[in-house]
């Protein structure tokens, strides 16, 4: 089954092990009934015992499962706190090496993901998705991010990288099911 981000590692939290989550959604509901998740490292963080003086090391608990997306965890608790969530995984024991985790992201099944309205698109539906204008294949969907006022797509086209705002002045129907977006404003990618 597919994964998903459900949030990143803001901190720890208190003097028990716990991380400060926020949701990458704005829902919370939806992590306080996880019983396990994946935690994926931040890129370039080690884990082992060693560090070097870029790289901060990573202790990973023997309660944690290798799994080809990350570190797998029991989760002992959740609760609200505030506008955030925070969370106890097993293994996880200091504010230090809840610390180490900072930036990681938490990955959850599909089924477990925050629910979305019908205009409404996970990220990971999205990569990859054929821009298409005026029936034309204009370029591929190579990843998004939310610059503060809307969700940006990053999109490969044969003149380079373009990035298109994922509003409704720009971008038209989308299929999921056939992987195309259509781009209704193509002068955005001049």
């Amino acid at each position: 089954m597919q994964q998903l981000v459900a949030a990143t590692v803001r901190t720890s939290f208190g003097v028990k092990g716990e991380l400060k989550l926020e949701s990458v959604s704005g829902e919370y509901e939806h992590l306080l009934s996880l019983e396990t998740v994946v935690l994926r490292p931040p890129e370039g963080r080690l884990t082992g015992l060693a560090s070097t003086a870029r790289r901060t090391a990573m202790l990973v608990p023997q309660q944690a499962t290798r799994t080809s997306s990350g570190y797998e965890f029991r989760v002992e608790r959740t609760r609200r706190h505030g506008s955030s969530v925070v969370m106890k995984l097993a293994g996880i024991e200091t504010p230090e090496e809840a610390k180490a985790w900072s930036g990681a992201e938490l990955l959850v099944l599909r089924a477990n993901a925050a629910p979305k309205a019908d205009d409404e698109y996970y990220y990971a539906d999205l990569v990859g998705c054929t821009v298409r204008s005026e029936g034309n294949a204009v370029g591929a969907v190579r990843s998004i991010w939310n610059n503060g006022s809307s969700d940006m797509l990053e999109v490969e086209t044969d003149n380079g990288v373009r990035v298109i705002p994922f509003r409704s002045e720009f971008v038209g129907a989308v299929d999921i099911e056939e992987a195309r977006i259509e781009l209704i404003a193509p002068w955005v990618l001049e």
